[in-house]
């Protein structure tokens, strides 16, 4: 299925996840296999932010399935457009508790205007960029104003 990106267990009957890929663009599918599991069993994946378990976050819920005859999940899982770009952690969910997990990157959508302009990677753009017309309007402006007096000062010694 692909490149495993969860190390697999050796002990039988534990759950175990595999990515087909290590990394995804926002908006794209993950292709995905739940081993281990029991028969028939409901299961549901999320994703989580590698930084956000250092803060109090919101889990994103990808979708809920049900385990075949084997104990095998086997699907695809949209990850949300607006997922900002980093690591993750996809989590497989049983019964409210995590039983498995795998570590995928999310990478920019295709065309999303955060990817390589400025203020890339969620810092807002703050207007820095357009100082420069107004600052020479004001230097501009300055040196009228100088030229002025000097021009009053030469009229007014003469």
């Amino acid at each position: 299925m692909g490149q495993l990106v969860a190390a697999p267990t050796d002990e039988p009957g534990e759950v175990a996840v595999e990515l087909a890929v290590p990394a995804v663009a926002a908006g794209a599918t993950v292709p995905f296999s739940v081993r281990g599991s029991q028969p028939g069993q409901e299961l549901t994946l999320t994703l989580e932010s590698a930084a956000a378990r250092l803060r109090t976050a919101a889990v994103v819920e990808l979708g809920s399935f049900t385990a075949d005859a084997d104990g095998l999940v086997e699907g695809a899982v949209r990850i949300p457009a607006a997922t900002a770009p980093g690591a993750y952690t996809l989590s497989v969910v049983i019964d409210g508790e995590s039983v498995a997990s795998a570590q995928i990157a999310v990478t920019a959508a295709a065309g999303d205007p955060r990817e390589g302009a400025p203020g890339a990677g969620g810092l807002p753009t703050t207007g820095a960029a357009s100082m420069g017309p107004l600052a020479a309007l004001a230097l501009l402006l300055l040196l009228a104003g100088a030229a002025m007096r000097a021009r009053r000062n030469g009229a007014g010694a003469a």
